[in-house]
Protein backbone atom coordinates (compact mmCIF):
# COMPACT_ATOMS: atom_id res chain seq x y z
CA UNK A 1 0.00 0.00 0.00
CA UNK A 2 1.19 3.56 -0.92
CA UNK A 3 1.47 5.93 2.12
CA UNK A 4 -1.26 7.53 3.06
CA UNK A 5 -2.28 10.59 2.27
CA UNK A 6 1.59 12.14 2.21
CA UNK A 7 1.25 10.84 -2.61
CA UNK A 8 -2.08 12.79 -2.60
CA UNK A 9 -2.26 15.07 -5.56
CA UNK A 10 -2.16 18.61 -5.45
CA UNK A 11 -5.73 20.11 -6.19
CA UNK A 12 -4.84 22.50 -8.64
CA UNK A 13 -3.62 19.60 -10.87
CA UNK A 14 -7.55 18.69 -10.78
CA UNK A 15 -7.63 20.03 -14.17
CA UNK A 16 -5.04 18.16 -16.09
CA UNK A 17 -6.75 14.75 -15.95
CA UNK A 18 -6.65 14.75 -19.73
CA UNK A 19 -2.89 14.99 -19.25
CA UNK A 20 -0.65 11.83 -19.69
CA UNK A 21 -0.59 9.56 -16.81
CA UNK A 22 2.98 10.09 -16.65
CA UNK A 23 3.21 13.99 -16.93
CA UNK A 24 0.78 13.47 -13.93
CA UNK A 25 2.57 11.43 -11.59
CA UNK A 26 5.72 13.92 -12.62
CA UNK A 27 3.53 16.64 -10.37
CA UNK A 28 2.09 14.76 -7.74
CA UNK A 29 3.53 16.20 -4.06
CA UNK A 30 2.97 15.31 -0.94
CA UNK A 31 0.61 18.13 0.28
CA UNK A 32 -2.05 17.01 2.82
CA UNK A 33 -0.16 15.82 5.86
CA UNK A 34 2.25 18.02 7.63
CA UNK A 35 5.94 16.97 8.70
CA UNK A 36 4.75 15.37 11.94
CA UNK A 37 3.00 13.18 10.26
CA UNK A 38 5.37 12.49 7.30
CA UNK A 39 6.76 9.53 8.62
CA UNK A 40 3.18 7.62 9.15
CA UNK A 41 2.87 5.18 6.51
CA UNK A 42 0.05 3.42 7.32
CA UNK A 43 -2.86 5.77 6.16
CA UNK A 44 -5.53 4.74 9.30
CA UNK A 45 -2.77 5.64 11.75
CA UNK A 46 -2.14 9.01 9.51
CA UNK A 47 -5.78 10.37 9.69
CA UNK A 48 -6.01 9.04 13.88
CA UNK A 49 -2.71 11.04 14.03
CA UNK A 50 -4.42 14.23 12.34
CA UNK A 51 -7.64 13.74 14.45
CA UNK A 52 -6.32 13.28 17.73
CA UNK A 53 -4.03 16.04 17.58
CA UNK A 54 -7.16 18.09 16.40
CA UNK A 55 -8.94 17.22 19.59
CA UNK A 56 -6.02 18.25 21.60
CA UNK A 57 -6.53 21.61 20.37
CA UNK A 58 -10.24 21.82 20.98
CA UNK A 59 -11.37 23.70 24.54
CA UNK A 60 -15.36 22.38 23.71
CA UNK A 61 -15.63 19.21 25.65
CA UNK A 62 -17.48 17.38 23.32
CA UNK A 63 -15.91 18.17 20.16
CA UNK A 64 -12.56 16.67 21.25
CA UNK A 65 -14.68 13.33 21.79
CA UNK A 66 -15.81 14.11 18.37
CA UNK A 67 -12.45 13.96 16.91
CA UNK A 68 -11.23 10.82 18.87
CA UNK A 69 -14.14 8.95 17.30
CA UNK A 70 -13.72 10.39 13.94
CA UNK A 71 -10.28 9.22 13.97
CA UNK A 72 -11.62 5.68 13.77
CA UNK A 73 -12.81 5.24 11.01
CA UNK A 74 -11.24 3.40 8.72
CA UNK A 75 -9.49 5.52 5.88
CA UNK A 76 -10.19 4.33 2.35
CA UNK A 77 -7.88 3.52 -0.41
CA UNK A 78 -8.14 4.44 -3.78
CA UNK A 79 -10.35 1.38 -5.08
CA UNK A 80 -12.42 1.95 -2.21
CA UNK A 81 -13.34 5.68 -2.64
CA UNK A 82 -13.84 4.87 -6.29
CA UNK A 83 -16.48 2.00 -5.57
CA UNK A 84 -18.53 4.55 -3.01
CA UNK A 85 -18.18 6.97 -5.77
CA UNK A 86 -19.91 4.81 -8.22
CA UNK A 87 -22.39 3.89 -6.12
CA UNK A 88 -22.92 7.38 -5.34
CA UNK A 89 -23.32 8.11 -9.02
CA UNK A 90 -25.28 5.08 -10.28
CA UNK A 91 -27.65 5.29 -7.25
CA UNK A 92 -28.02 8.89 -7.98
CA UNK A 93 -29.58 8.23 -11.58
CA UNK A 94 -31.25 5.19 -10.08
CA UNK A 95 -33.41 7.73 -8.14
CA UNK A 96 -33.59 9.71 -10.70
CA UNK A 97 -35.10 6.94 -13.06
CA UNK A 98 -37.74 5.44 -10.45
CA UNK A 99 -38.91 8.94 -9.68
CA UNK A 100 -39.60 9.66 -13.27
CA UNK A 101 -40.74 5.73 -14.18
CA UNK A 102 -44.27 6.57 -12.77
CA UNK A 103 -47.06 7.28 -15.16
CA UNK A 104 -49.20 8.52 -12.29
CA UNK A 105 -46.77 11.09 -11.03
CA UNK A 106 -44.77 11.79 -14.12
CA UNK A 107 -46.51 14.82 -14.51
CA UNK A 108 -45.74 16.24 -11.23
CA UNK A 109 -42.26 14.31 -11.42
CA UNK A 110 -41.44 16.68 -15.00
CA UNK A 111 -43.16 20.15 -13.97
CA UNK A 112 -41.28 19.59 -10.40
CA UNK A 113 -38.02 19.08 -12.31
CA UNK A 114 -38.48 21.32 -15.05
CA UNK A 115 -39.47 24.36 -12.78
CA UNK A 116 -35.91 23.93 -11.05
CA UNK A 117 -33.69 22.71 -14.13
CA UNK A 118 -35.29 24.41 -17.00
CA UNK A 119 -32.51 23.29 -19.42
CA UNK A 120 -33.88 19.52 -19.09
CA UNK A 121 -36.74 20.50 -20.32
CA UNK A 122 -36.45 18.87 -23.51
CA UNK A 123 -35.29 15.77 -21.91
CA UNK A 124 -38.07 15.56 -19.71
CA UNK A 125 -40.59 16.12 -22.35
CA UNK A 126 -39.50 13.63 -23.38
CA UNK A 127 -39.86 11.06 -20.57
CA UNK A 128 -43.89 12.72 -20.13
CA UNK A 129 -44.66 11.75 -23.91
CA UNK A 130 -43.27 8.25 -22.92
CA UNK A 131 -45.02 7.96 -19.84
CA UNK A 132 -48.27 9.26 -21.89
CA UNK A 133 -48.18 6.64 -24.31
CA UNK A 134 -47.53 3.81 -20.99
CA UNK A 135 -51.24 5.02 -19.51
CA UNK A 136 -52.59 4.93 -22.55
CA UNK A 137 -51.53 1.49 -23.64
CA UNK A 138 -50.94 -0.17 -20.69
CA UNK A 139 -48.80 -3.17 -21.98
CA UNK A 140 -45.59 -4.52 -20.65
CA UNK A 141 -43.40 -2.72 -23.76
CA UNK A 142 -44.30 0.75 -23.13
CA UNK A 143 -43.43 0.40 -19.41
CA UNK A 144 -40.19 -0.51 -20.96
CA UNK A 145 -40.58 2.32 -23.41
CA UNK A 146 -40.89 4.22 -20.14
CA UNK A 147 -38.27 3.08 -18.38
CA UNK A 148 -35.90 3.24 -21.11
CA UNK A 149 -36.53 7.11 -21.48
CA UNK A 150 -36.31 7.79 -17.52
CA UNK A 151 -32.58 6.04 -17.60
CA UNK A 152 -31.86 7.92 -20.84
CA UNK A 153 -33.29 11.53 -19.13
CA UNK A 154 -31.72 10.45 -15.86
CA UNK A 155 -27.63 10.60 -16.96
CA UNK A 156 -28.84 14.45 -18.04
CA UNK A 157 -30.17 15.27 -14.54
CA UNK A 158 -27.23 14.19 -13.16
CA UNK A 159 -25.44 16.48 -15.07
CA UNK A 160 -27.98 19.41 -14.64
CA UNK A 161 -28.02 18.63 -10.71
CA UNK A 162 -24.78 18.17 -9.69
CA UNK A 163 -25.81 19.21 -5.73
CA UNK A 164 -28.31 16.64 -5.80
CA UNK A 165 -30.46 20.00 -4.76
CA UNK A 166 -34.10 19.06 -6.87
CA UNK A 167 -33.88 15.09 -6.52
CA UNK A 168 -33.93 15.88 -3.21
CA UNK A 169 -36.31 18.21 -2.63
CA UNK A 170 -38.08 15.82 -5.17
CA UNK A 171 -38.41 13.05 -2.20
CA UNK A 172 -39.51 15.23 0.33
CA UNK A 173 -42.30 16.55 -1.81
CA UNK A 174 -43.92 13.03 -2.49
CA UNK A 175 -42.99 11.87 0.67
CA UNK A 176 -45.43 14.57 2.39
CA UNK A 177 -48.01 13.89 -0.33
CA UNK A 178 -47.99 10.37 0.81
CA UNK A 179 -48.45 11.68 4.34
CA UNK A 180 -50.56 14.17 4.14
CA UNK A 181 -52.72 13.58 0.90
CA UNK A 182 -54.93 16.52 1.96
CA UNK A 183 -52.80 19.22 1.16
CA UNK A 184 -51.23 16.95 -1.66
CA UNK A 185 -49.88 19.77 -4.54
CA UNK A 186 -53.03 19.51 -7.53
CA UNK A 187 -50.72 17.13 -9.75
CA UNK A 188 -51.08 14.67 -6.97
CA UNK A 189 -54.58 15.17 -5.29
CA UNK A 190 -55.85 12.16 -7.82
CA UNK A 191 -53.12 9.76 -6.81
CA UNK A 192 -52.00 10.38 -3.51
CA UNK A 193 -54.76 8.41 -1.75
CA UNK A 194 -53.30 4.59 -3.57
CA UNK A 195 -51.74 2.06 -2.42
CA UNK A 196 -49.77 2.34 -5.98
CA UNK A 197 -48.61 5.84 -5.54
CA UNK A 198 -47.31 4.87 -1.55
CA UNK A 199 -45.99 1.83 -3.30
CA UNK A 200 -44.22 4.04 -5.61
CA UNK A 201 -43.02 6.59 -3.07
CA UNK A 202 -41.67 3.17 -1.46
CA UNK A 203 -39.28 2.64 -4.20
CA UNK A 204 -38.07 5.78 -4.44
CA UNK A 205 -37.19 6.62 -0.66
CA UNK A 206 -35.56 2.97 -1.01
CA UNK A 207 -33.00 4.10 -4.22
CA UNK A 208 -32.86 7.12 -2.07
CA UNK A 209 -31.57 5.32 1.59
CA UNK A 210 -28.92 3.20 -0.84
CA UNK A 211 -27.46 6.54 -1.88
CA UNK A 212 -27.40 8.44 1.57
CA UNK A 213 -25.75 5.38 2.53
CA UNK A 214 -22.96 5.71 0.13
CA UNK A 215 -22.38 9.47 0.66
CA UNK A 216 -22.53 8.61 4.40
CA UNK A 217 -20.03 5.91 4.29
CA UNK A 218 -17.65 8.36 2.39
CA UNK A 219 -17.87 11.29 4.37
CA UNK A 220 -17.33 9.12 7.53
CA UNK A 221 -14.13 7.94 6.02
CA UNK A 222 -13.07 11.73 5.17
CA UNK A 223 -13.64 13.09 8.45
CA UNK A 224 -10.47 12.70 9.83
CA UNK A 225 -8.96 14.63 6.50
CA UNK A 226 -11.43 17.96 7.79
CA UNK A 227 -9.90 17.92 11.11
CA UNK A 228 -6.56 18.00 9.44
CA UNK A 229 -6.74 20.70 6.86
CA UNK A 230 -8.92 23.11 9.28
CA UNK A 231 -5.93 22.55 12.17
CA UNK A 232 -3.31 24.28 9.71
CA UNK A 233 -5.26 27.58 9.81
CA UNK A 234 -4.70 28.73 13.10
CA UNK A 235 -4.77 32.07 15.06
CA UNK A 236 -7.46 32.89 12.33
CA UNK A 237 -9.76 34.42 14.34
CA UNK A 238 -12.05 31.28 14.53
CA UNK A 239 -12.29 28.16 16.75
CA UNK A 240 -11.58 25.31 14.98
CA UNK A 241 -14.47 23.57 16.04
CA UNK A 242 -15.99 26.32 13.74
CA UNK A 243 -13.86 25.69 11.35
CA UNK A 244 -14.06 21.91 11.70
CA UNK A 245 -17.96 22.34 10.81
CA UNK A 246 -17.44 24.97 7.84
CA UNK A 247 -14.67 21.77 6.40
CA UNK A 248 -17.77 19.84 6.85
CA UNK A 249 -19.76 21.75 4.65
CA UNK A 250 -17.23 21.58 1.86
CA UNK A 251 -16.76 17.68 2.04
CA UNK A 252 -20.52 17.18 1.76
CA UNK A 253 -20.32 19.46 -1.21
CA UNK A 254 -17.17 17.41 -2.55
CA UNK A 255 -19.00 14.12 -2.35
CA UNK A 256 -21.93 15.70 -4.03
CA UNK A 257 -19.36 16.74 -7.57
CA UNK A 258 -17.09 13.87 -7.52
CA UNK A 259 -16.57 12.14 -10.53
CA UNK A 260 -14.43 8.80 -10.30
CA UNK A 261 -14.12 9.29 -14.00
CA UNK A 262 -11.19 11.62 -14.42
CA UNK A 263 -8.66 9.09 -12.04
CA UNK A 264 -7.59 11.15 -9.16
CA UNK A 265 -8.04 10.80 -5.68
CA UNK A 266 -11.34 11.70 -3.84
CA UNK A 267 -9.59 13.31 -0.99
CA UNK A 268 -7.46 15.27 -3.29
CA UNK A 269 -10.49 17.12 -4.83
CA UNK A 270 -12.16 17.42 -1.33
CA UNK A 271 -9.37 18.89 -0.08
CA UNK A 272 -10.20 21.44 -2.42
CA UNK A 273 -13.16 22.26 -1.44
CA UNK A 274 -12.76 21.92 2.35
CA UNK A 275 -10.36 24.92 2.25
CA UNK A 276 -12.88 26.59 0.22
CA UNK A 277 -15.20 26.48 2.22
CA UNK A 278 -13.23 26.92 5.51
CA UNK A 279 -11.62 30.51 3.37
CA UNK A 280 -14.82 31.67 2.58
CA UNK A 281 -15.93 31.27 5.79
CA UNK A 282 -12.88 33.16 7.30
CA UNK A 283 -13.50 35.49 4.97
CA UNK A 284 -17.00 36.41 6.34
CA UNK A 285 -17.35 35.48 9.51
CA UNK A 286 -13.91 36.30 11.12
CA UNK A 287 -13.99 40.61 10.91
CA UNK A 288 -16.16 42.72 12.79
CA UNK A 289 -16.75 44.29 9.44
CA UNK A 290 -17.39 42.04 6.52
CA UNK A 291 -15.11 42.67 3.18
CA UNK A 292 -16.52 41.54 0.32
CA UNK A 293 -14.38 38.61 -1.52
CA UNK A 294 -13.50 40.69 -4.70
CA UNK A 295 -11.96 42.95 -2.57
CA UNK A 296 -10.04 40.49 -0.93
CA UNK A 297 -9.25 38.43 -3.94
CA UNK A 298 -7.85 42.07 -5.89
CA UNK A 299 -6.12 42.62 -2.40
CA UNK A 300 -3.97 39.36 -3.26
CA UNK A 301 -3.57 39.68 -6.45
CA UNK A 302 -1.42 43.28 -5.36
CA UNK A 303 0.18 41.30 -2.67
CA UNK A 304 1.61 38.69 -5.86
CA UNK A 305 1.97 41.64 -8.11
CA UNK A 306 4.04 43.69 -5.03
CA UNK A 307 6.23 40.55 -4.63
CA UNK A 308 7.03 40.20 -8.17
CA UNK A 309 8.12 43.87 -8.82
CA UNK A 310 10.23 43.55 -5.29
CA UNK A 311 12.06 40.79 -6.91
CA UNK A 312 12.85 42.45 -9.69
CA UNK A 313 13.31 46.02 -8.57
CA UNK A 314 15.14 45.00 -5.01
CA UNK A 315 13.24 47.27 -3.39
CA UNK A 316 9.78 47.93 -2.30
CA UNK A 317 7.55 49.05 -5.11
CA UNK A 318 5.77 52.43 -5.19
CA UNK A 319 2.06 52.77 -5.14
CA UNK A 320 2.55 54.28 -8.95
CA UNK A 321 4.40 51.54 -9.94
CA UNK A 322 2.01 48.59 -8.73
CA UNK A 323 -1.13 50.46 -10.29
CA UNK A 324 0.65 50.34 -13.56
CA UNK A 325 1.50 46.80 -13.17
CA UNK A 326 -2.18 46.13 -11.89
CA UNK A 327 -3.54 48.12 -14.52
CA UNK A 328 -5.33 50.22 -11.79
CA UNK A 329 -5.10 53.71 -10.13
CA UNK A 330 -3.66 54.49 -6.86
CA UNK A 331 -7.07 55.47 -5.60
CA UNK A 332 -8.62 52.42 -6.06
CA UNK A 333 -5.23 50.62 -4.46
CA UNK A 334 -5.43 52.58 -1.52
CA UNK A 335 -9.27 52.01 -1.13
CA UNK A 336 -8.49 47.92 -0.97
CA UNK A 337 -6.09 48.87 1.33
CA UNK A 338 -8.30 50.38 3.54
CA UNK A 339 -10.54 48.15 3.35
CA UNK A 340 -8.50 45.16 4.27
CA UNK A 341 -7.13 47.08 6.99
CA UNK A 342 -10.64 47.70 8.41
CA UNK A 343 -9.76 50.34 10.94
CA UNK A 344 -12.59 49.87 13.03
CA UNK A 345 -12.86 52.42 16.47
CA UNK A 346 -14.69 51.78 19.35
CA UNK A 347 -16.68 53.78 21.02
CA UNK A 348 -15.84 52.64 24.34
CA UNK A 349 -12.20 53.43 23.92
CA UNK A 350 -10.79 55.82 26.55
CA UNK A 351 -9.69 59.48 25.48
CA UNK A 352 -6.65 60.57 27.91
CA UNK A 353 -4.61 59.58 30.76
CA UNK A 354 -7.59 59.58 32.92
CA UNK A 355 -9.76 57.22 31.10
CA UNK A 356 -13.03 59.19 32.16
CA UNK A 357 -14.17 60.22 28.52
CA UNK A 358 -14.53 57.84 25.69
CA UNK A 359 -15.63 58.49 22.14
CA UNK A 360 -19.19 57.80 22.90
CA UNK A 361 -19.10 61.02 24.99
CA UNK A 362 -18.10 63.44 22.02
CA UNK A 363 -21.47 62.16 19.65
CA UNK A 364 -23.88 65.10 19.54
CA UNK A 365 -26.45 64.37 21.84
CA UNK A 366 -29.70 63.37 20.03
CA UNK A 367 -33.01 65.79 20.58
CA UNK A 368 -35.09 63.07 22.27
CA UNK A 369 -38.03 64.85 20.29
CA UNK A 370 -36.65 64.20 17.32
CA UNK A 371 -38.25 61.20 15.03
CA UNK A 372 -36.74 58.32 14.90
CA UNK A 373 -36.23 56.06 12.03
CA UNK A 374 -39.35 53.77 13.02
CA UNK A 375 -41.27 57.09 13.27
CA UNK A 376 -40.43 58.04 9.55
CA UNK A 377 -41.49 54.67 8.10
CA UNK A 378 -44.12 54.34 10.08
CA UNK A 379 -45.50 57.55 8.94
CA UNK A 380 -44.91 57.09 5.19
CA UNK A 381 -46.74 53.31 5.37
CA UNK A 382 -49.34 55.60 6.52
CA UNK A 383 -49.92 58.21 4.03
CA UNK A 384 -49.35 55.39 1.29
CA UNK A 385 -51.89 53.57 3.08
CA UNK A 386 -54.37 56.82 3.52
CA UNK A 387 -53.68 57.15 -0.08
CA UNK A 388 -54.91 53.70 -1.39
CA UNK A 389 -58.10 54.81 1.03
CA UNK A 390 -58.67 58.00 -1.01
CA UNK A 391 -58.77 56.78 -4.13
CA UNK A 392 -60.73 53.09 -3.89
CA UNK A 393 -63.16 55.39 -1.01
CA UNK A 394 -64.19 58.92 -1.64
CA UNK A 395 -65.82 60.69 -4.45
CA UNK A 396 -65.16 63.36 -7.03
CA UNK A 397 -66.21 66.06 -4.63
CA UNK A 398 -64.92 64.19 -1.58
CA UNK A 399 -61.52 63.42 -2.69
CA UNK A 400 -61.28 67.78 -3.77
CA UNK A 401 -62.41 68.53 -0.62
CA UNK A 402 -59.98 66.71 1.32
CA UNK A 403 -56.64 67.52 -0.72
CA UNK A 404 -57.94 71.47 -0.64
CA UNK A 405 -58.53 71.58 3.18
CA UNK A 406 -54.87 69.60 3.97
CA UNK A 407 -52.71 71.25 0.90
CA UNK A 408 -52.09 67.38 -0.57
CA UNK A 409 -50.95 67.27 -3.91
CA UNK A 410 -49.39 69.88 -4.91
CA UNK A 411 -51.99 72.36 -3.18
CA UNK A 412 -49.93 75.36 -2.03
CA UNK A 413 -51.81 75.93 0.93
CA UNK A 414 -54.67 74.79 3.38
CA UNK A 415 -57.70 76.23 2.53
CA UNK A 416 -60.80 77.38 4.11
CA UNK A 417 -64.25 75.77 4.73
CA UNK A 418 -65.69 78.81 2.97
CA UNK A 419 -63.13 78.95 0.21
CA UNK A 420 -64.25 75.37 -1.14
CA UNK A 421 -67.89 76.29 -0.54
CA UNK A 422 -67.64 79.01 -3.30
CA UNK A 423 -65.57 76.75 -5.64
CA UNK A 424 -68.32 74.26 -5.41
CA UNK A 425 -71.35 76.53 -5.15
CA UNK A 426 -72.65 74.81 -2.13
CA UNK A 427 -72.75 76.08 1.97
CA UNK A 428 -69.76 76.17 4.37
CA UNK A 429 -71.69 73.64 6.41
CA UNK A 430 -72.38 71.04 3.46
CA UNK A 431 -68.77 71.10 2.45
CA UNK A 432 -67.88 70.65 6.54
CA UNK A 433 -70.30 67.90 6.34
CA UNK A 434 -68.77 66.26 3.50
CA UNK A 435 -65.08 66.84 4.82
CA UNK A 436 -66.45 64.77 7.91
CA UNK A 437 -67.92 61.79 6.00
CA UNK A 438 -64.90 61.64 3.96
CA UNK A 439 -62.58 61.39 6.87
CA UNK A 440 -65.22 58.75 8.54
CA UNK A 441 -64.62 56.23 5.03
CA UNK A 442 -61.03 57.42 5.48
CA UNK A 443 -60.66 55.98 9.58
CA UNK A 444 -62.48 53.01 8.79
CA UNK A 445 -60.89 52.11 5.39
CA UNK A 446 -57.61 51.97 7.38
CA UNK A 447 -58.76 50.17 10.24
CA UNK A 448 -60.08 47.28 8.19
CA UNK A 449 -56.54 47.14 6.07
CA UNK A 450 -54.68 47.21 9.39
CA UNK A 451 -57.01 44.38 10.36
CA UNK A 452 -56.40 42.71 7.38
CA UNK A 453 -52.40 42.88 7.61
CA UNK A 454 -52.52 41.33 10.83
CA UNK A 455 -54.78 38.25 10.09
CA UNK A 456 -52.64 37.39 7.17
Amino acid sequence: MRGAVANRNKIHRIESHSAPAKQRRRHREPELVDESLADLSDPQEAARAAAAAAADRMSDRRMPLYARAAAKNPVLDAVSERTLAREIAEGSAELWTVALADPATIRFAVGFATERIPAAARTLAAVEAAAEQARTARSASSRQALRRAADKASRRLCELDPDHEVIDRLVVELEDARQHPDSAPRALARSARTRAFAAHVERVESAYRAVSESRHRLAQANIGLVFHVAGKYPNRHMTLPDMVQEGMLGLLKAIDRFDHRRGFRFSTYATWWIRHHIGRALSDKSRLIRVPVHIQETHQRLNLLGRELRTSLGRDPTSAELAVAAETTEDQIELVRDAIRGNQISLDEPLGDDEDRTRHDLLPIQDPDADTAFDVIHRQGMARAARRQMEQRLSRVELDVIRKRFALDGVDREWTLQEIADTHGLSRERIRQIQDRALARLRNGLSEERIDAEAA
